[in-house]
C-alpha cells in the first residue's frame, strides 16, 4: 500500500512538472479576428472612414499606418484592433512570461514604433471607424478614447532594410496583459495596434502570441 501512495504522489509530480513552463502559442489562420480601421483627414476625400477585415493569408499582412504617413491626400491613419483566440489559454493559469511576435516586411520612419492598446470595450465585425458595432459609437472615433483603450506595451521598429520574404521579428512583453485574460475571460476585448511616426507591414505568416505559464 505504502509503494502504491509513493507511486502515486510521484506520478502526479510528474504531471505538475510537465505543465510547468508549458509553452501556448496564438497563431496562424482562425487564430485572431482581426479588421483595420481607416481614417482620413477630410479634404474631399470621397471615402473618408472605413473598415477593412485582415483576412489571414499565408503571404498576406497588417499594415499599420501613423496620421500623415500615407502617400495620398488626406493623412491616412491605419490602426488594427486584433483579438486573440484563448481557448487554448486554461482558466486562471499563471502567466510567466507572454510576448507578441511581429515578423516585420517593411518599415518606414526614423522614429519608428508599435504601441500596442489594451481594447477595454467589446466589438463586433461590424466594427468601423466611429462605432464598435455598427451602433455603438466609440468614445472617440477610431477607438481613441480613454474609455476605448489602455497601452499595453510598446516597442521600437529599427530604421534599416527589412525583406518581405524573410522577415524580422520583433517581439514584444505583453504578460500583465495576457494574465488579465486569463484571470477573466471576458476582458478579452484584444488589442490595437498603432504607430509614432511612419509604417509598418507585419506578416500574418508568423504573428503570433507566445505564452509560457508557471
Amino acid at each position: 500500500m505504502k509503494h502504491l501512495l509513493c507511486a502515486a504522489l510521484a506520478l502526479l509530480v510528474l504531471c505538475a512538472s510537465a505543465q510547468a513552463g508549458e509553452k501556448i502559442v496564438i497563431g496562424g489562420k482562425d487564430a485572431w479576428t482581426a479588421f483595420r480601421l481607416v481614417g482620413y483627414n477630410p479634404y474631399g476625400n470621397k471615402k473618408s472612414f472605413y473598415s477593412t477585415p485582415i483576412t489571414y493569408k499565408d503571404w498576406g499582412r497588417i499594415n499599420v499606418h501613423s496620421k500623415g504617413s500615407a502617400r495620398r491626400k488626406g493623412a491616412e491613419e491605419g490602426t488594427a484592433l486584433i483579438r486573440f483566440d484563448l481557448a487554448k489559454l486554461p482558466k486562471g493559469a499563471k502567466v510567466t512570461e507572454a510576448k507578441l511576435v511581429f515578423p516585420i516586411q517593411r518599415s518606414a520612419g526614423k522614429k519608428n514604433a508599435v504601441q500596442v492598446f489594451r481594447v477595454l470595450v467589446p466589438w463586433t465585425d461590424k466594427v468601423d471607424w466611429k462605432t464598435t458595432d455598427g451602433a455603438t459609437p466609440w468614445q472617440v472615433a477610431g477607438c481613441h478614447g480613454g474609455k476605448d483603450k489602455q497601452p499595453a506595451a510598446a516597442f521600437d521598429v529599427p530604421n534599416a532594410k527589412y525583406d518581405a520574404k524573410a522577415p524580422t521579428e520583433l517581439t514584444c512583453n505583453v504578460t500583465e496583459l495576457v494574465q488579465t485574460w486569463a484571470d477573466d475571460r471576458s476582458l478579452n476585448h484584444g488589442i490595437k495596434l498603432e504607430m509614432t511616426g511612419g509604417y509598418v507591414n507585419v506578416a500574418m505568416k508568423g504573428f503570433r502570441l507566445e505564452i509560457t505559464l508557471e
